[in-house]
């Protein structure tokens, strides 16, 4: 796409993700693309976010896992309530109840914009 000067669109980008983060590939690949969604201001969709997690979590990367987690509430806007309660559990090594509130509350914004 980009030899052909076509900017890749936030579906192309799920896309990529989700096949990244469901195909077992290299998870560094994955948390690069990620970070590159992210700059692009593009979201991903939390379930793929989820097995990328899962991952990190397993492979003992628990601070690639939380700049990343950072990085998504910056982008999504959350407020600073529900900043501080997700970085909280973050901070105590509660990955799975992170993970969690931040589905809840993506999926709360979503339904808003929709």
């Amino acid at each position: 796409m980009m030899e052909k000067a076509e900017s890749p669109d936030a579906v192309t980008y799920k896309i990529v993700f989700r096949g990244l983060c469901n195909g077992g590939g290299p998870i560094q690949e994955a948390v690069d693309f990620t970070v590159e969604m992210l700059e692009k201001g593009i979201l991903p969709d939390f379930p793929s976010f989820g097995f990328l997690a899962e991952g990190l979590c397993s492979l003992a990367m628990g601070d690639t896992l939380i700049e990343l987690v950072n990085m998504v509430m910056e982008k999504a806007k959350f407020s600073e309530m529900e900043t501080s309660m997700i970085r909280g559990f973050l901070k105590i090594n509660k990955f799975k109840d992170a993970l969690a509130n931040l589905s809840v509350i993506l999926d709360r914004q979503k339904s808003r914009r929709y």
